[in-house]
């Protein structure tokens, strides 16, 4: 009931997907949509959902940060209630350049790639201060 009223909304809540592990996921919903008034149904109708048990969100940054039993529910099952609540998935750029918003791009599925190589091991995040730090290294040695 309340799901049907967030999923026939004027204008849908477009986002993309931050981070994915199993029990958590992350995301980032677009500038217009970062105030309490948007987010508090979504973060309502998540909690009411069996398998979620936690939904953290923060307005000035748009970030919806939903906690769930990996058990009960996979990735892709908090994907589709996400889409039955009105959000949808898309490249929000945020008024950055086309070329920003393909270099964010490049790195982003780049990271992706580099997780999913490693089994959610190792990222980006990881390896560009471990690179830069050799680096370093070979560089005060030579």
């Amino acid at each position: 009931m309340k799901t049907t009223a967030l999923a026939k909304r004027a204008t849908p809540i477009e986002s993309r997907i931050v981070s994915s592990t199993p029990g958590r996921m992350r995301l980032k919903v677009g500038h217009q949509h970062r105030n309490s008034k948007a987010l508090e149904p979504i973060t309502q109708a998540l909690k009411s959902k069996l398998g979620i048990y936690d939904v953290r969100t923060n307005p000035q940054t748009g970030s919806i940060t939903i906690m769930h039993a990996p058990e009960h529910l996979s990735g892709e099952d908090v994907y589709a209630m996400l889409r039955d609540l009105g959000i949808i998935f898309a490249d929000i750029t945020g008024g950055r350049s086309e070329v920003a918003s393909n270099i964010t791009s490049a790195v982003y599925d780049l990271n992706r790639r580099v997780r999913k190589g490693t089994n959610n091991v190792v990222d980006l995040r990881i390896l560009m201060p471990l690179a830069l730090g050799a680096l370093s290294i070979r560089q005060l040695l030579v």
